[in-house]
């Protein structure tokens, strides 16, 4: 099953047996990439200097 198509499913999984919801994954999943893209521009920041 593709990754964007369970996300928006009720039952994201579970972590160490206890069962996560669809939204709560979903945003699990926004905020690691929103993390990702901070770190990023952090990164070509310093490189410009």
């Amino acid at each position: 099953m593709a990754t964007g198509t369970h996300l928006l499913m009720p039952g994201f999984g579970d972590v160490a047996g206890i069962p996560i919801p669809g939204w709560a994954g979903t945003v699990i999943v926004v905020a690691c990439a929103v993390s990702a893209l901070v770190v990023l521009l952090v990164i070509v920041r310093n490189r410009r200097r």
